[in-house]
């Protein structure tokens, strides 16, 4: 017996083809928005790479200056605010800038200048240079530093460093930014996820989180080409006052308190060190005796070529200041 065919309902294939679309097609759209986003970070964390570059090169020659690390910093952001000219880059800038500050009411990018420190200036602040307009501040001397370190280990300050900062001369001669910056996410959606972050963060980056941007940073470090100033606070862009120096910038940890301690909360010993000059451990002071300041006639006893590997002082030969090179490439 002959039946007739059966054929699906009018509509029934393509309802199930367009829920199978719209099934892949949400996923597939969610990806393409985030691999966007990433991307648009990244050129923007790149741009400021440079920018923060351009900010420190600008620093490093000018004592450090807060002003001059700011203007050039957000002179070398106009690429990211490109525009067919200038100035309407540079509009454009101001008008972000201006919108982020007042939306979360904290700077829309923030500098660090985390050394020199305050502490550093306190450890190795020199009379014998000066900045014409910066009297009455204090100064570290940019020149003669390897015979700046070899004198702060005779008077006894463990592997030259300072008992305020615990860097050495060479670690306060360097300029140390770190960058906070207030990137404003593309993708709608992702404002609302930054808040969420806002409780588990703190500083600038709180502030940032809580207005629904994400925070990129940023850190450079240079060596000073001038002689460096303890300048004043003039800014909320860039802050001037930042803790000594410890870990990664000078090797010296600061107490250690806690189960994640090494044993007792002590350090291990530098086996390239000697005893006598080995980091201070937890609790133990870091005031040594220190000798009469220096003077450029008095003479400084370097190691030989022998024992220089060696830790001692035995075979020295006295070396004047003034018959070695005074910059920084030479001396090193």
């Amino acid at each position: 017996m002959l039946t007739a065919p059966r054929f699906p309902r009018p509509g029934s294939q393509r309802g199930a083809g367009a829920l199978e679309f719209t099934i892949i097609a949400i996923p597939m759209l969610m990806v393409a928005l985030a691999a966007i986003e990433i991307s648009r970070w990244f050129l923007v964390k790149q741009a400021l790479s440079l920018a923060l570059l351009e900010a420190g090169r600008a620093g490093i020659v000018d004592h450090a200056r807060p002003s001059t690390i700011e203007t050039a910093f957000e002179l070398a952001l106009l690429p990211v605010y490109a525009a067919p000219s200038r100035q309407q880059a540079y509009n454009r800038l101001q008008q972000a800038l201006t919108q982020r500050r007042q939306r979360s009411g904290a700077p829309p990018w923030q500098i660090v200048i985390v050394s020199p420190s305050r502490a550093a200036f306190t450890d190795f602040a020199s009379r014998r240079v000066s900045v014409s307009d910066a009297q009455g501040l204090d100064h570290i001397d940019n020149n003669y530093q390897a015979e700046q370190h070899q004198r702060h280990i005779q008077q006894g300050w463990p592997s030259g460093r300072g008992p305020a900062s615990g860097g050495t001369i060479f670690d306060a001669n360097s300029l140390v930014l770190q960058l906070s910056y207030m990137h404003e996410p593309l993708v709608p959606g992702m404002q609302g996820l930054m808040r969420l972050l806002a409780p588990l963060s703190q500083g600038h980056a709180k502030s940032a989180y809580a207005s629904g941007y994400l925070p990129l940073r940023q850190t450079l470090r240079l060596a000073m080409q001038s002689h460096p100033v303890a300048w004043p606070q003039s800014s909320d862009k860039v802050l001037t006052s930042a803790p000594g120096l410890f870990s990664a910038l000078s090797g010296v940890q600061p107490p250690c308190n806690g189960i994640w301690c090494l044993g007792r909360g002590r350090l291990p010993a530098n086996p390239l060190l000697p005893n006598s000059e080995q980091p201070p451990q937890p609790g133990e002071s870091l005031l040594r005796p220190v000798d009469p300041p220096y003077s450029p006639e008095q003479p400084v006893t370097l190691p030989s070529s022998e024992t220089a590997g060696s830790g001692r002082n035995e075979n020295t030969v006295p070396v004047d200041p003034k018959d070695v090179c005074g910059t920084v490439l030479c001396c090193l």
